[in-house]
């Protein structure tokens, strides 16, 4: 009876899923930078974390997962995204909460990305002289206010100001075990942009479950923005982000005689953006993304990774010694450059 309740949950938030997709006209790319990833670990697995988030991460990954922490963490990352142009960041904190009967725990995260150093030209002075290139000749575009062929822009340095794009997300999360192998979670997202004069401020919900029928099989899934999150801009402009459903699973397999475990995960993110460039497959408005990875973790204190993301390798490492955590991911890329993130956390 249990396995028909789960079976019905699953494929209930898989139409809801959908339902919500159909109902909302999202702004497409509005949410791109809370689909990055956080962690080192995770993103070393191409991932692939849904249903392995058991950290603090999953206030990000599977808000389900802090469930199953068993004391208090924190965790920072820093990337340096396609050869050093994007700066992105992660901090977070987590904790128990509760008793061993009913475990749950909660989580606060912050996701930032920016890009400095951006060129603002506007203040340069446009020779607005249309088609012809001549001034007061009258012909089409003089004095329009664009760009037009033959029109130029007067080049002066001192004339430049330069400022910076930051988008971030605040994440308040809790997670709480419904059994001995089902965990609920959810997440309030906070979000913002901040672009030059212009600025805008939202929120978001994300709802997500790990299930593990076996000790050594966990499922998890994760609806993203479920009833679409709203971002408005000071101009009046609005943008929503529309939902997105993450699942996957994993399973971890002993290793006895190399005194280690094997753990190989996957996943897929399924999105209703139209977003034919760049996924895995699509068709018509759903897109899907593929993620696979897999990690050798020697006595639990060193571990090596290896994956793809969306088609492109990743690979990692970490260690821990004592309360200590240090994870590295690599991220191939051939257009925008290959990215590196390194993690550090501590657990006390």
């Amino acid at each position: 009876m249990r396995g028909n309740r789960i079976l019905w949950g699953i494929v209930g938030t898989v139409t809801f899923a959908f339902w919500c997709a159909e109902m909302a006209e999202g702004t497409k790319y509005a949410g791109e930078y809370l689909t990055l990833g956080v962690g080192g670990r995770a993103l070393g697995l191409g991932g692939a974390y849904v249903s392995m988030a058991d950290d603090v991460t999953a206030s990000y990954w599977n808000p389900a997962g802090l469930a199953l922490l068993d004391r208090r963490e924190m965790s920072f990352m820093h990337a340096e995204n396609f050869a050093g142009i994007v700066q992105y960041d992660f901090l977070a904190y987590g904790q128990a909460w509760g008793d061993s009967t009913r475990p749950s725990g909660v989580g606060i995260g912050l996701v930032r990305l920016g890009v400095d150093e951006i060129p603002v030209t506007s203040t340069l002075e446009l020779l607005d002289y249309g088609l012809d290139g001549e001034p007061n000749t009258g012909d089409e575009g003089e004095g329009n206010g664009r760009l037009d062929v033959n029109e130029r822009i007067v080049y002066d340095e001192d004339k430049i100001s330069w400022t910076s794009d930051n988008e971030i997300a605040v994440y308040l999360s809790y997670g709480r075990g419904m059994s001995s192998s089902l965990y609920l979670g959810g997440s309030v997202k906070i979000l913002g942009k901040f672009l030059y004069e212009n600025s805008a401020v939202g929120i978001g919900a994300d709802v997500g479950a790990l299930y593990r029928p076996r000790s050594w099989l966990t499922v998890g899934a994760v609806l993203q923005d479920m009833t679409t999150s709203p971002l408005v801009w000071n101009t009046g402009t609005r943008e929503t982000i529309t939902p997105t459903l993450r699942a996957g699973l994993s399973s971890r397999h002993l290793v006895e005689r190399f005194e280690g475990d094997l753990t190989l995960a996957a996943g897929t993110d399924v999105r209703f953006e139209e977003q034919s460039l760049g996924s895995t497959l699509s068709s018509g408005g759903v897109s899907l993304d593929l993620h696979v990875g897999a990690e050798y973790r020697y006595r639990d204190m060193v571990g090596v990774r290896l994956g793809a993301d969306r088609g492109r390798l990743t690979a990692g490492a970490g260690f821990s010694v004592r309360m200590f955590l240090a994870d590295y991911a690599f991220l191939a890329h051939e257009d925008l450059g290959n990215s590196h993130r390194v993690s550090l956390g501590v657990q006390f």
